[in-house]
C-alpha cells in the first residue's frame, strides 16, 4: 500500500470536512445577521456584534474565532477588534452583486439535513433504488 497516496486521500477528507463545516458557519452567520452586525459596526467586540444582532456572546464568540481562522473575517489582537474587510462585502453581503456567494452556503446543510434522515425513513427514499 502506498503510504503517501493514504496520506493524501486522508488529507483531503480532512479539507472536505473542514469546507463542510466552514459553508455550516458561513450560513449561521447569515442567518443570524452576524456577517451585517459587523458590517455595520465597522469593526467591534464579540459583544458589540452579539448585541447588535441579539444572540449569546459565547457562541458569537466562538463563532468569530472560526470565521477568523477562515480568514473572512480580520481581527487586531492589540484591540480585539474584529471586521469584515470591504472586499469580502460583495461575497457575503451583496446579493445583487456577481460576486455574493452567500446564498449557496445553504445547500450544505440542506444536503446534509437528508443525509442524517434514517434510511428506513419515507423521505430517504432518495437512497433506495427500489423503495
Amino acid at each position: 500500500m502506498d503510504a503517501k497516496k493514504v496520506e493524501a486521500c486522508v488529507d483531503r477528507l480532512f479539507n472536505a470536512m473542514n469546507a463542510g463545516m466552514s459553508c455550516l458557519n458561513l450560513y449561521v452567520g447569515h442567518r443570524l445577521g452576524l456577517f451585517q452586525a459587523l458590517a455595520d459596526a465597522g469593526s467591534a467586540t464579540s459583544h458589540d456584534i452579539s448585541h447588535r444582532a441579539g444572540t449569546v456572546e459565547r457562541y458569537v464568540r466562538e463563532w468569530l474565532e472560526c470565521m477568523t481562522a477562515g480568514r473572512y473575517l480580520t481581527h487586531d489582537a492589540d484591540s480585539e477588534l474584529l471586521s469584515l474587510p470591504e472586499e469580502h462585502t460583495a461575497a457575503l453581503l451583496a446579493p445583487d452583486s456577481p460576486s455574493s456567494a452567500i446564498g449557496v452556503m445553504g445547500w450544505v446543510p440542506s444536503f446534509a439535513s437528508v443525509a442524517v434522515l434514517p434510511i428506513e425513513n419515507p423521505q430517504s427514499r432518495f437512497y433506495r433504488l427500489n423503495p
